[in-house]
């Protein structure tokens, strides 16, 4: 094989962001790289999706990614600025607590002083999880643990009190150091917070709550609600994440943002830069099954369809769920150390659940709408992205995870409008209308992704993904078949940013290799 004389031959196993990032490096890196993109779907993206034809919601819906992490050093933030894609910048202040109990919005005299405390307690969780090197604690023993620890800053003192009803900045910042300093993995317990018995439990008869009490318990629920809501975004519960693995992560700085014309804005100005060099290609439809890299020289790579290719290197970019799944099959078998690292990576299940109401019965200039928790252990919450500012429609849009989102899965879509409903009705009134469309994803369901993103799950280790990322070379030490995606990231796993940066990444050390032995 001459590397100067033939062109050297690149299969890329899949088309999300980390495959599309990957052949577009490759493609800007020299005139002697041919790529194929093989993507088993009948679209390009992956668990990117923009539902954009639809007329009763008659706007953009990403079903997949929504966000972009943070503005600085975001090369999808990059893109949005350098072709003129329309950006909505999300405002999370811009959020509604309200209590199914009195279908009323709390006051924000108890949301501010409860979100510091609940963000103090995430502050001292990540600073004992960047210490420790105990990957099998949970992130539920440390949140929980120090909830304990934060509770008297909850508490309400009666107006008549000479004291401050609030705790002050300084309060919650003396009490933050003391706990991140004093408290070690060797003390966090895996248990909630307790609930006291009622008195009509006891057979006495229930008083009615001063307000005083009132306030004490929707703060308490705020601080909650704001622990519980690392499960959505993680996508499994708060006992099966690994503190360590949490701690690490980290949004790019600066704002987020939505796409009022969907994700696909940037994947179609990928798409077409691929699409029209000479020298790119992506063929749609065409599931891999097997990739063979017996031959230290060449990789065949088998498609569902009977269709066969040969390349002389190969980048995989297949969600790790795929790769849990075994649908794909590797010749010889992937080592015990990348299986392994497979296995123990989390991956979540996240759906969403999105409605169009006929006008917004929700304050307009709201992004989010929060419902207090019911329960401790809570998957039975909701949360509610408005998308009114963003596409003009008045249109909520709601994450469940976990058990509830498999659940939800199996319900007609009239079960789960109506399911759904219930809550917003707890939220708000009885009187609100019904929606006029609801649309459900099932990204677990889906034989192309198996779940959403990676999280990193209790029983695995803090060199997993490194172990996963890992090229699998030929018996002579040749780099011949590379692994990108969201899971190989350390920092920012289960984000877009993080997927198109190791399909960059991966690009640049196969171009690496072929230079050295060029020279």
């Amino acid at each position: 094989f001459n590397l100067e004389m033939a062109p050297i031959r690149v299969g890329i196993i899949g088309a999300g962001f980390a495959g599309l990032s990957a052949a577009r490096q490759l493609l800007q890196g020299g005139e002697e790289y041919q790529v194929t993109i093989l993507e088993a779907r009948d679209r390009i993206g992956g668990r990117v999706f923009t539902c954009e034809n639809d007329k009763e919601m008659n706007a953009a819906i990403d079903l997949g990614a929504s966000w972009i992490h943070g503005e600085e050093a975001n090369p999808i933030r990059q893109i949005t600025l350098d072709h003129s894609i329309p950006v909505h910048a999300f405002n999370y202040d811009n959020q509604i607590f309200y209590d199914p109990q009195t279908h009323m919005p709390v006051s924000d005299f108890l949301v501010s002083p409860s979100l510091s405390v609940s963000g103090k307690i995430k502050e001292a969780s990540k600073k004992l999880g960047q210490k420790t090197d105990d990957f099998s604690v949970s992130l539920e023993g440390a949140h929980f643990t120090f909830f304990s620890q934060f509770s008297k800053l909850l508490k309400i003192s009666p107006p008549s009190s000479s004291s401050t009803p609030s705790p002050s900045p300084s309060d919650i910042t003396e009490s933050s150091s003391t706990a991140s300093t004093t408290t070690s993995v060797s003390t966090i317990t895996t248990t909630t917070t307790t609930t006291t018995t009622s008195s009509e439990e006891e057979g006495e008869t229930e008083k009615p709550k001063k307000q005083e009490d009132i306030d004490n318990e929707q703060r308490e629920k705020i601080v909650l609600w704001s622990l519980l809501i690392d499960q959505l975004i993680t996508g499994t519960r708060l006992c099966d994440i690994s503190l360590m693995g949490w701690s690490h992560y980290s949004d790019m700085p600066g704002t987020q943002f939505l796409f009022p014309t969907g994700y696909q804005s940037v994947l179609k100005v990928i798409e077409k830069e691929i699409r029209e060099n000479g020298r790119g290609a992506i063929e749609l439809s065409s599931p891999v099954k097997l990739i063979n890299y017996e031959d230290p020289n060449e990789i065949i790579v088998e498609c569902t369809t009977g269709s066969s290719h040969k390349y002389d290197y190969v980048i995989v970019t297949l969600p790790i769920g795929v790769l849990k799944a075994k649908t794909v099959q590797f010749r010889p078998p992937l080592l015990p150390f990348k299986s392994s690292a497979i296995d123990n990576i989390g991956f979540a299940v996240i759906e969403k659940i999105v409605m169009k109401f006929p006008y917004a019965f929700w304050p307009e200039e709201a992004e989010l709408l929060s419902c207090l928790p019911q329960t401790e252990f809570g998957n039975e919450y909701y949360s509610f992205v408005s998308l009114k500012k963003c596409t003009g429609q008045a249109i909520l849009l709601c994450f469940v995870h976990g058990q509830l989102a498999k659940v939800l899965q199996k319900m007609e879509i009239k079960k789960v409008e109506e399911t759904v409903m219930k809550r917003l009705r707890d939220m708000f009134s009885h009187t609100i209308p019904d929606p006029i469309k609801t649309m459900m994803t099932h990204w677990f369901d889906d034989d192309f992704s198996k779940g959403s993103y990676s999280y990193p799950f209790i029983r695995g280790s803090q060199f997993d993904r490194a172990n996963y990322e890992e090229a699998i070379r030929s018996r002579f030490n040749r780099p011949q078949i590379f692994f990108a995606g969201e899971a190989t990231s350390l920092n920012h796993f289960g984000t877009v940013h993080a997927a198109y940066m190791s399909g960059m990444k991966q690009a640049k050390e196969l171009m690496d290799f072929v230079s050295s032995k060029q020279q």
